[in-house]
């Protein structure tokens, strides 16, 4: 049996960053780049106008002149170029090019005007030029996005501005998930004595959902070796993830660890010294990471905020931060055992509660959950008041 730590260490020497693909922009989302992102584009790529004003020439202000002959008007979209003289202006709107003469634009509350005649009623030599200049978000052949920048609604919109299509990024691994136990059935079907509805592999779908990424195959079987050693082969064979649920103790019934061996699978750990979630087991066959994990679902989940989810984030490019903070308790709770363990708790700005419901098998608890209080282990009595150390889930 190894330590938290220990296991978390051992998990991130095996994690590679996964090969590259190419995607649309806009199913890119979630994925991060496989390399820098070039701008094929200066961006803007001419002079616009930032307001609704007058565009003019500023040695015309400078020289005392407050009033314009408005010659045209420039909206955005494509337009003729205006070639302004002295004493001339041309009203103009956001977004529009902006004649090659003009050096500042003047907003339209500083003025009066008619159709053709505008009058300045305010300005100063300080005043802003409200103009965008050519690239002056992001210049042709420069670097838009870093390598390994994450996706995001913005950056989906960046790369739209500049016209590109298609880019490449770090693929997401293929997830499968086989869940094991005879006593589980469907959801909609009727319950014989000794059965319970399985609910492991919608609760980890969701998980996975929730932090972008999807199962590719989701398997039921029963328990059996010979059945256990068929599934895990067929699930290594097309996927770089596999998710198994239940079946990894020491019970009679339990066959994975024996199917993951006869599959040539490498253990590299099996049991940590926590509560819940200590029977878990992590191996290799190749590039592949296989997690066993328990079949009860506080302990499921608590191993995939723990583990999994780091490993998924770091083959997949994403930097992974999982952020401990020091809150205080609101109530007082009664800790019995050795073993460093993490609870079922609801964490606000500065103070966090431990909820009713710490068993292993309880669901509930964890649905009104958004953070595991981490207590690192010996027999004691925590007093409200008391800093304790909490991890965020949500």
């Amino acid at each position: 049996m190894i330590s938290i730590q220990e296991a978390k260490d051992r998990i991130e020497q095996y994690c590679h960053q996964l090969s590259s693909e190419k995607r649309t922009v806009q199913g890119s989302l979630g994925y991060v780049l496989f390399e820098d992102l070039i701008s094929p584009i200066d961006l803007p790529g001419f002079r616009q106008s930032a307001m609704d004003g007058f565009a003019l020439k500023r040695a015309d202000l400078e020289n005392g002149i407050r009033e314009f002959k408005i010659i045209s008007e420039i909206q955005a979209g494509p337009a003729e170029d205006v070639e302004l003289n002295s004493g001339e202006t041309a009203r103009i709107f956001t977004g529009a090019k902006v004649p090659d003469l003009a050096d500042i634009v003047v907003i339209q509350e500083k003025t009066e005007y008619t159709d053709h005649v505008l009058k300045i009623l305010e300005y100063s030599s300080n005043d802003k030029a409200n103009l965008r200049s050519i690239g002056e978000q992001i210049k042709k052949g420069s670097v838009a996005l870093v390598k390994g920048h994450e996706v995001n609604p913005s950056s989906i919109g960046f790369m739209y501005s500049m016209g590109l299509e298609h880019i490449d990024v770090i693929r997401k691994p293929k997830i499968a998930m086989i869940t094991t136990g005879n006593e589980l059935k469907k959801t909609g079907t009727n319950l014989l004595s000794g059965e319970i509805y399985e609910s492991n592999s919608a609760t980890m779908f969701a998980a996975l959902e929730q932090n972008g990424f999807d199962f590719s195959e989701q398997q039921r079987i029963e328990d059996t070796l010979e059945e256990s050693v068929r599934q895990v082969k067929l699930s290594l064979e097309k996927n770089d993830v596999l998710i198994i649920s239940g079946g990894i103790s020491v019970g009679k019934y339990d066959f994975v660890k024996r199917a993951l061996e006869e599959n040539g699978v490498q253990e590299v750990f099996y049991k940590i010294n926590q509560k819940p979630g200590k029977p878990m087991y992590f191996g290799i066959k190749n590039d592949k990471l296989i997690f066993a994990l328990p079949g009860n679902p506080a302990s499921l989940l608590t191993c995939f905020y723990l583990y999994l989810l780091p490993a998924l984030s770091m083959i997949s490019g994403r930097k992974f931060m999982n952020v401990k903070k020091m809150k205080t308790l609101v109530s007082s709770f009664e800790y019995r055992g050795s073993r460093p363990v993490f609870l079922k708790a609801f964490a606000k700005e500065d103070s966090v509660e431990v909820l009713e419901g710490q068993m292993s098998f309880i669901l509930k608890s964890f649905a009104e959950a958004n953070a595991l209080v981490y207590i690192h282990g010996e027999n004691r009595m925590l007093e409200a008041g008391s800093e304790v150390e909490v991890i965020p889930i949500v």
